[in-house]
């Protein structure tokens, strides 16, 4: 073939196909600037067809890697059906004839062969039904006396109102941003802050009428389109600038001059939306060309940020907007079918929540700006969209953090987003209303989408499991209303997609107000691959044994195969008792015949049974790995059958019940002496996981029993008969339920007769316990009270034929010493290394953890003016401090260091930000050098919210010195 294609623009060939299987195939066009950088021209051909066909693109069709050298300069042309996130089909055969290049002087138009869910409008419809004035993004005029009402009427609206206004004083006291890439590739921390920006300050501007907002902003987006560009070679950062700029023209439009609508009009043209035209239409432009199309999180945040700038400035540039949202509307149906059948989204609950932000916004953009979103919500209705809030439910845990499979964060935290409130005004789902309402801290978002409606909702009856098909995920739960429920998260599905990690078959399990075996979560670096160029492969949390599932014969490479696929064979649930199989002989399918993984919470979902069934194909080394919790002691007994968990007067007992002669080790989170280990990953310390290791085996049932208690409570071992998963069913459920249930005389709140264990709160200084009455009809209740507080009741009702139901009832103290949700506390004077340290609050990461060199601890507190302090005992020098942030990499705190001779009258000694560029120490020099006894942190919050959490710090000269 030739080596130099500039001549032609079109391609095509004649393909026979064997099978219409979808099988895909690559064409390689290798294009090499660099012969040490393999850069490409590459383009996937799906074939769904039988026979012969003529397929036939034009080379503007192609996706570029890297920097391919130009057309010009071909090298050689590859067709693979293997790498590049495939699989080669064993039944497919192609046959390829005919192969041409040509010229065709015809106009590119890239096709919209999409499937669609909604046909959608016209173009002429948009500009026809456009609303000719301005604001009509997301918010209109006609919304804020609603708005105003709620905030004057409702504690909930006071409260929501007061948050949004410290947070817009927050960025407003920051300068405007610069263009810069903070990791050498993406601008998108300075989009988000824009989007941040613009909200807050035009919801001000618009609910107040006080100019400073809108001079604030506008000194904003002339930094901004100023900028040199967006950064369109990752079209997420101009795709999200967009979204930020279209906000505040439309938003600010009546405040400002036209000749300032002029200027950021042309800055949205020249920096975003004639780059979007370009790739909707098929002109050459800089920067990515081909996001419109693609399945994942990129698809609705770049057709979304693309819309809103049109909506805001159709009317202007009609020609040009009305292509880019028709094209739009059309383009983000391509990963609808992620959503099927129940509502989970493939990448993630964190890209979830990435791609509701843009979507969200998309439809309710064109639901103002049109007076209609052409059909869409509505053609959604009982289709995987519509139910898509069931997955970050579901996956929420006792704690309120989630299931942090993929590329979604440490799991911590609580799980809160206002797209609850959309889909719940949308589809009518009290579910939906409900969680968000629990949660909603008060952003723009919750005061403009917040539409509250009736219902009977008792989510002590929400169905306690769920199994997402496709995704191929379970959780279940032993209660919806107690923070000590018992928690099972199960992740099997597809290996090799956008954000996943080598994790088929790991599971996370919560109790008793504790998380005992975690996903460690993201690994920082994946998305530093530009600068380190390390595959994924060599990083521990991506792998296999960063996960807690199998590994077979460990190496270098990966023990399941990159491509593998996992299903849950099966999926059974009863008000005691659930488990979930799943069948992961695919990915291991190098060692084994057969693998299947049972996951089971019985005996009233107060204990957990994992149980592995392994063919191999030969004798063969095999790990069993299972990672607890930052700080969890761990210790063996019965000679290594038994091990124990503990945390905060909590243990988890886990039973190793087969095979015989097998025994627990207790190991650091860290790679495999065959692993790759490379110095600039996560280092996870102060985690153990628990592992079996069985040097050589062929045939093996591993089953582990894993029992929360607490330390008050006797240690209790299920009698359990180990069973093949094959033969894994329900138990038939004859016995009796309660009716009520009352302590000290008042019903026990959040009781359902069908959950079965519950916690009570009481304060500390409680001495006796309260007392228990049950109500049924045609059994017998016998109940068994504790002598003493903490502890826990236990209610036994029985049937005519003995079968019999057992209700707990554990009383706590309120505030369970280093619980993971605790509330937010003033903190307690501590002194640490010679010095006493205070803190106005923390939510249970305290003072003392910014000295114990450890950056996995913090101090956290939630506000502005939150203070952490520092009593030298006597006049001490100081000419810096050194800090580490929480998050340092991806956000910036405001905050000002204070020095005191007595600790009551302050003086300001430095105001700074931190960089927001990295998690490591950074020095703030005082200026000149202090002689202080005290000196305190006061901080105002981050760039991404009002948390202040200092993970380490020391001083200049340091401690001891």
């Amino acid at each position: 073939m030739p080596k130099d294609l500039s001549a032609f623009n079109t391609m095509s060939f004649w393909l026979h196909s064997s099978h219409a299987n979808d099988a895909t195939f690559m064409i390689i066009m290798e294009s090499k600037h660099d012969p040490k950088v393999n850069s490409y021209y590459s383009k996937k051909i799906q074939v769904n067809w039988t026979g012969w066909k003529k397929v036939e693109f034009r080379l503007r069709s192609f996706g570029k890697a890297r920097q391919p050298a130009g057309w010009d300069k071909i090298g050689q042309m590859r067709f693979t059906a293997s790498g590049w996130n495939q699989r080669p089909e064993d039944e497919s055969i192609w046959v390829l004839d005919d192969l041409q290049f040509t010229y065709d002087p015809k106009p590119y138009r890239p096709k919209i062969d999409v499937k669609k869910y909604v046909a959608g409008p016209a173009r002429e419809d948009f500009l026809a039904k456009l609303r000719p004035e301005h604001p009509r993004l997301v918010l209109l005029d006609k919304d804020l006396p609603r708005i105003k009402r709620f905030i004057a009427e409702d504690p909930k609206g006071k409260a929501w109102y007061a948050a949004i206004q410290s947070k817009a004083g927050q960025l407003y006291r920051r300068p405007p941003r610069k263009h810069e890439l903070p990791d050498g590739r993406r601008l998108l921390s300075i989009s988000r802050d824009e989007v941040s920006r613009m909200y807050y300050w035009g919801f001000m501007y618009r609910l107040e009428g006080d100019r400073k907002w809108l001079d604030r902003a506008w000194q904003e987006i002339q930094a901004v389109v100023a900028f040199k560009d967006w950064n369109p070679s990752h079209y997420l950062d101009t795709a999200e600038m967009m979204h930020a700029m279209a906000i505040g023209y439309d938003w600010f439009y009546h405040g400002f001059t036209e000749e300032q609508r002029k200027v950021l009009r042309d800055g949205i043209w020249q920096h975003g939306l004639r780059l979007s035209y370009a790739a909707y239409m098929g002109l050459e432009a800089e920067g990515q060309q081909h996001w419109y199309r693609v399945t994942n999180n990129w698809n609705f945040v770049c057709n979304g940020g693309s819309a809103m700038a049109a909506m805001a400035l159709l009317d202007e540039l009609p020609e040009e907007c009305t292509e880019v949202l028709y094209n739009a509307y059309q383009f983000i149906q391509i990963p609808m079918h992620h959503f099927e059948p129940d509502g989970a989204w493939w990448e993630g609950i964190g890209y979830w929540g990435y791609s509701m932000r843009y979507l969200l916004t998309h439809l309710r953009g064109m639901e103002t700006a049109f007076g209609t979103d052409f059909g869409m919500v509505e053609g959604l209705k009982g289709k995987g969209f519509s139910m898509s809030g069931d997955f970050p439910i579901y996956l929420t845990t006792p704690l309120g953090g989630i299931f942090n499979f993929a590329d979604s964060g440490s799991g911590g935290g609580s799980y809160r987003h206002w797209a609850f409130y959309y889909l719940a005004a949308r589809y009518q789902n009290p579910l939906y209303l409900h969680f968000q309402d629990q949660r909603a801290r008060g952003t723009v978002d919750d005061l403009i989408y917040y539409e509250p409606f009736e219902s009977d909702l008792a989510i002590q009856d929400v169905p306690l499991d769920k199994y997402f098909r496709a995704t191929e995920v379970v959780t279940a739960r032993s209660s919806w209303t107690d923070p000590n429920a018992l928690f099972l998260g199960v992740k099997s599905g597809k290996n090799g997609i956008a954000h996943a990690h080598q994790d088929l078959g790991s599971f996370i399990f919560y109790g008793l107000g504790e998380k005992w075996v975690q996903d460690m979560g993201t690994e920082g670096q994946t998305y530093q691959s530009h600068k380190h160029h390390l595959s994924h492969s060599q990083f521990y949390r991506i792998r296999e044994e960063g996960h807690n599932t199998l590994v077979f014969d460990p190496g270098k490479g990966y023990s399941q195969d990159r491509k593998g696929e996992s299903k849950i064979t099966r999926f059974e649930t009863s008000p005691g008792d659930v488990f979930a199989i799943a069948d992961l002989t695919d990915p291991y399918r190098k060692y084994v015949t057969s693998a299947k993984r049972g996951y089971r919470l019985f005996d009233q979902r107060r204990v957990l049974l994992v149980q592995d069934e392994i063919q191999t194909k030969k004798e063969t080394e095999l790990w069993w790995f299972a990672h607890g919790t930052t700080g969890t002691v761990m210790t063996l007994k019965e000679g290594g059958r038994e091990a124990i968990m503990e945390r905060n007067g909590k243990l988890c007992h886990a039973y190793l019940l087969s095979p015989a002669g097998a025994t627990f080790e207790i190991m650091n989170a860290r790679p495999l002496p065959t692993s790759p280990d490379p110095e600039i990953q996560q280092q996870n310390k102060n985690v153990k996981k628990l592992a079996v290791h069985l040097p050589k085996t062929q045939n093996v049932t591993i089953s582990v029993l894993m029992v929360p208690r607490f330390a008050f409570d006797p240690e209790s071992k299920p009698l359990i008969h180990l069973a093949p998963l094959d033969s894994w069913k329900l138990a038939v459920d004859t016995a009796p339920r309660l009716d009520k249930l009352m302590v000290n005389g008042t019903p026990l709140s959040g009781f359902s007769p069908n959950v079965f264990t519950y916690s009570v709160q009481l304060p500390p200084e409680t001495t006796g316990v309260p007392t228990m009455a049950a109500m049924t009809t045609g059994a017998k209740v016998s109940v068994q009270q504790p002598t003493t507080f903490p502890g826990t009741t236990s209610v036994t009702v029985t049937g005519k034929a003995k079968a019999s139901t057992v209700y707990q009832v554990r009383f706590v103290p309120t505030v369970i010493p280093g619980s993971t949700q605790k509330p937010h506390v003033k903190s307690k004077p501590v002194t640490v290394r010679g010095l006493t340290l205070s803190a106005s609050h923390d939510d249970g990461n305290i003072p003392k953890n910014v000295l114990d060199g450890n950056p996995e601890t913090r101090w956290s507190a939630s506000g502005e003016k939150e203070w952490i302090g520092f009593d030298f005992g006597k006049p001490r020098r100081i000419e810096a401090v050194r800090m580490a942030w929480y998050s340092g990499a991806n956000r910036s705190t405001s905050f000002q260091i204070e020095t005191s001779a007595d600790g009551k009258t302050w003086q300001l000694a430095r105001k700074a930000n931190s960089s927001g560029k990295t998690a490591d120490l950074e020095t703030y020099a005082l200026g000149k050098t202090q002689s202080t006894r005290y000196l305190r942190v006061v901080c105002f919050g981050n760039t991404s919210n009002l948390w202040n959490s200092i993970t380490e710090l020391d001083f200049i000269p340091p401690l001891g010195k």
